[in-house]
């Protein structure tokens, strides 16, 4: 029986190659796009799957539970340093810690040397979480001096060498340390807590930043993780935490700090839920929701296309059906019938979207720069979901033609009765959500694409577009590098510091001003760093060139003063970690990135030249490219053997919202043309449909007198308010989608305006009536006569 069904079902697809075509290329890309979408949920559920789950059974993290100075509830995956030691030492039923932080710093072996992120541990982390070596041993690591790097890291830096017991020299914080290499970590996925290339002991991490292992007051965090005796008492033994919390509170005034859950290590936590960590997290719930969408819309669209040209292809086949009837064949062997049509059609889908998601997923990857494919993905359950979606796409889309075959009546067929097909309310309601789907992506492509260019235009406050960044150690290599370039008629300004618009942020410090407490970011700059990046003094003075200990001042931006009511801000005092510092001028306000909305406390500080680490350097615009190239080839007369990381504001600045607006353009009107032509041969299925119905009638009017122009009006009114409340609704939900999605993701961006809404709903109502007066224009130029002698 099966066979027969497959048989019929095979001759069948095989007379209408055509709508096969459009359908299984539909389904094929949009199953593809399905597949991408699993990506980012296999991402989530599959996280941490390398980890021995027995011996994690017992950790525990520590979420920090804090309150900022508006009295704002917030937590933080981190915790301070001093409270893995405490808590190990005063609470019973904790058999051991560790501390788990990294940092940028610069590691060399002989002649090669790069910026690297550099993670620290505690010497029970590897005990605690065995992660898998290539080479070496975990006793390694209670060395101090030890080091432990990747795979892919030992290849990077000691080639074909056995890198076991060689001494690699780890810079930062304007300090050198010697590390031997006491083992090679497996590559670890991406999709994991700990994503370490390079560990070391978190001592070593203490003894540069010169933090105490018992001071509570340093600002300096890592995240923190337990194992307990019995894991039932987490909640226990969580509780005994709060005295650790008034420690913090009594060490430093504004740590807000309201007390310490111990969460289980599998207990899943996003970036949606902390504010900081230094554990690897999941992808933030905001991602998932909008590919989840964007992949659902893709799909629905093309199971209701299959529904649709389904419905239109069985009007063809309404004798056969009364045949089967009369020969025996009941309601269900009927819909079996069709939905077996559906279910191969999807299979072949799904063949071809397997072929094209072996170049969709990579390229997808490539666009938001993830480290993750179909390589990493489990096997079993990608084929899970595979089929778990093939099922729910052949019955979206066959439920209906199935139950639609099944229950005509054969008398009635035979009989020439009134067509039982067409156009209902059912069909509508698909071509309805179709078109309004396609109205939504295509708003959307269109937002973000002139969002791009809005943003490009954006005043930062400051000269962005004529500022180049290097990456230095300390006031030796910046005044090195200074006197190599400072020649050249195309630099026009250069400045060491410690923090910097978009690269190096600053810190936030808690600050008091006349008893009112906030917190304040604290940006410690070169005493020429305003003129070298074009901050406009407002009033009072900045710096002076020469004066290097100038300690005590602070310069504000405008929006300090406004935030703060200060009509006369000059020699205000304002208190920051204690320290009470004197207001001696205000410079202009900037913005800090495009996720900012300019509305933090701003302070700047002379800093201390022995922390500078980067020196920002002034060029006109046009010149940035060629000075960047000679700023590298000064610094390798210097320091021939050690590079340098260089980089163009601009790119900084605008290199997250060129992904998302670039990316997401792209997304969208593929989406959009996708739609549309999906949609579109939906339609014209259906047209032709009432076309077929109608071809007697039409024949009548032809005879009576009737134009093809009132033909042509009569029978597209009903398409007409079809699109017409598709781009209506389209219209609304493109205008919410559109506007949630650029709040979530930028503070500065533009409004969905009514002329883009309206565009694209034109666009997409202009394309179906296309597509409909087509059909109609053939059937209506036809000479009746044909029509009338097949009455």
């Amino acid at each position: 029986m099966i066979a027969n069904y497959l048989k019929v079902a095979f001759r069948h697809l095989l007379k209408n190659k055509l709508y096969v075509l459009i359908n299984t290329l539909g389904m094929g890309i949009s199953i593809a796009c399905a597949m991408t979408v699993y990506l980012l949920i296999a991402y989530n559920f599959e996280f941490d799957s390398t980890v021995d789950k027995t011996r994690v059974s017992h950790v525990v993290k520590v979420l920090h539970h804090r309150k900022d100075h508006s009295g704002d509830a917030f937590k933080e995956l981190v915790a301070p340093l001093p409270l893995g030691p405490a808590a190990l030492q005063d609470i019973a039923g904790i058999t051991r810690f560790t501390r788990y932080c990294s940092d940028g710093g610069y590691l060399s072996r002989g002649e090669k040397g790069f910026h690297e992120t550099i993670f620290f541990a505690d010497s029970s982390f590897l005990k605690m979480f065995t992660p898998g070596l290539a080479q070496g041993s975990y006793k390694s690591f209670d060395d101090k001096s030890s080091i432990f790097i990747s795979e892919k890291f030992a290849a990077k830096y000691f080639g074909a060498e056995d890198p076991l017991g060689k001494e690699m020299i780890v810079s930062f914080n304007n300090k050198k340390l010697n590390a031997v290499v006491g083992g090679v970590l497996k590559d670890a996925p991406f999709n994991s807590t700990f994503t370490e290339n390079i560990l070391m002991r978190i001592e070593n991490y203490l003894d540069l930043y010169d933090v105490k292992d018992n001071d509570w007051a340093s600002a300096h965090t890592a995240s923190v993780l337990f194992e307990l005796a019995d894991i039932a008492q987490a909640g226990t033994i969580g509780d005994q935490f709060k005295k650790y919390a008034a420690l913090r509170n009594a060490a430093v005034a504004e740590a807000g700090s309201v007390r310490y859950e111990l969460v289980p290590f599998s207990q899943s936590i996003s970036p949606n839920d902390v504010r900081r960590s230094d554990l690897h997290l999941r992808i933030p719930s905001i991602a998932l929701t909008i590919f989840m969408t964007l992949g659902g819309i893709i799909l629905l669209i093309a199971c209701f296309n299959l529904t649709n040209t389904t419905l239109a292809l069985s009007m063809k086949r309404l004798k056969e059906i009364g045949i089967r009837k009369v020969a025996g064949s009941n309601g269900l062997q009927i819909g079996l019938q069709f939905f077996s049509e559906i279910l191969m059609t999807v299979t072949l889908s799904a063949g071809a979207g397997f072929f094209l998601a072996l170049y969709i997923i990579p390229e997808f990857a490539s666009m938001w720069e993830l480290p993750y494919g179909l390589r990493e993905l489990n096997s079993m359950n990608m084929v899970i979901a595979l089929a778990i979606v093939l099922f729910a796409s052949a019955v979206l889309a066959g439920l209906y033609p199935a139950v639609f075959g099944s229950r005509q009546s054969p008398l009635l067929l035979f009989r020439g009765g009134k067509n039982p097909g067409g156009t209902n309310l059912f069909t509508r309601s698909l071509l309805v959500m179709q078109f309004a789907l396609c109205t939504v992506v295509l708003i959307a492509g269109t937002v973000f694409t002139r969002n791009a260019t809005y943003q490009d235009n954006i005043s930062f406050g400051y000269e962005k577009d004529m500022l180049i960044t290097a990456l230095i150690q300390g006031p030796h290599e910046a005044e090195a590098l200074r006197e190599a370039i400072q020649g050249d008629h195309r630099i026009t300004g250069m400045s060491p510091s410690v923090h910097h618009f978009a690269f190096i942020n600053a810190p936030e410090r808690p600050a008091s001003l006349a008893g009112e407490k906030f917190n304040a970011t604290v940006y410690e700059v070169g005493p020429d760093y305003f003129s070298t990046v074009g901050l406009k003094l407002i009033s009072g003075r900045l710096f002076p060139a020469t004066d290097t200990v100038d300690n005590r001042s602070v310069v504000v931006d405008e929006n300090f003063v406004r935030r703060n009511r200060l009509e006369h801000p000059l020699e205000t005092k304002v208190e920051v970690e204690g320290e009470t510092l004197t207001i001696v001028g205000v410079v202009s306000d900037h913005l800090t990135d495009l996720e900012s909305d300019n509305t933090e406390n701003y302070l700047y500080r002379l800093a201390k030249p022995s922390q500078y680490q980067i020196l920002v350097v002034r060029a006109e615009a046009a010149t940035l490219p060629e000075t960047r190239q000679y700023i590298d080839r000064q610094w390798k007369k210097i320091y021939p053997d050690k590079p340098l990381q260089t980089d163009l504001q601009p790119e900084i600045v605008y290199q997250e919202a060129n992904i998302y607006n670039r990316n997401l353009s792209k997304i969208f009107f593929f989406m959009t043309v996708l739609g549309c032509l999906l949609s579109v041969s939906g339609l014209y299925a259906m047209a032709n449909l009432n076309m077929t119905r109608r071809t007697k009638e039409i024949g009548v009017r032809k005879v009576l007198g009737a134009s093809v122009a009132s033909i042509l009006k009569l029978v597209n009114k009903e398409f007409a308010v079809i699109l017409l409340i598709a781009t209506l609704l389209g219209g609304y939900g493109g205008y919410r989608l559109t506007n949630g999605l650029l709040a979530s993701l930028f503070a500065q961006h533009i409004d969905v305006d009514i002329i883009t809404i309206v565009t694209s709903g034109m666009f997409v109502f202009l394309i179906g009536m296309f597509s409909t007066s087509l059909t109609i224009w053939t059937g209506a130029t036809a000479n009746p006569v044909h029509a009338l002698r097949s009455t």
